[in-house]
């Protein structure tokens, strides 16, 4: 059966796909290749039954999919992209150690290589004056909420740092996979 339907939407959607699968490797500091990483996972998703596929693509999830294959494959050890036959588990292949305590650090490393694109971004945000005051406290001061002099409870304080974290998180992702 032709899969026209499939084809099209891989095509529409690689260099999309092939972005992500970059800004994975990069933050999970992989030495793997972003291109083979990607199709490698798009051969393990076209293996399945076309129909399947195609209802993917109709209920909009094969997007989701493909990220979360091209994720798994980049951090997981026994995913089958880095995982070889009678490899013990706990070994690597091409690759430091991803997500592992270290993770925060080297994420924070990266922020703080490129502090001046976080703050552009943070600047660019059209957000309550209040909430970039609490968000720069902790984020770019490197203060703790203890020491916050304001009204606010230490839970709406993270709250709020990590809503703005996390909008500053998808715009830098954006970036990255461009």
């Amino acid at each position: 059966m032709p899969r026209v339907k499939v084809d099209k939407y891989v095509n529409e959607k690689y260099d999309e796909w092939l972005g992500y699968s970059k800004a994975i490797c990069l933050l999970s500091s992989s030495t793997l290749n972003h291109y083979e990483v990607l199709n490698h996972s798009l051969c393990m998703i076209l293996e399945k039954d076309s129909d399947q596929v195609e209802r993917m693509i109709d209920a909009h999830y094969l997007e989701f999919y493909v990220k979360r294959v091209i994720k798994t494959n980049i951090i997981s050890p026994r995913s089958s992209f880095r995982y070889t036959k009678g490899q013990h588990c706990t070994s690597r292949i091409g690759a430091q150690e991803p997500f592992l305590s270290s993770e925060k650090d080297e994420f924070m490393e990266y922020i703080n290589q490129h502090r001046h694109i976080v703050r552009q971004e943070f600047e660019k945000l059209e957000i309550n004056c209040r909430y970039k005051e609490i968000f720069e406290w902790k984020f770019f001061n490197e203060k703790s909420y203890k020491d916050w002099l304001g009204p606010e409870s230490n839970k709406h304080l993270y709250e709020i740092h990590n809503r703005i974290y996390s909008i500053l998180f998808r715009k830098i992702w954006k970036l990255l996979a461009d």
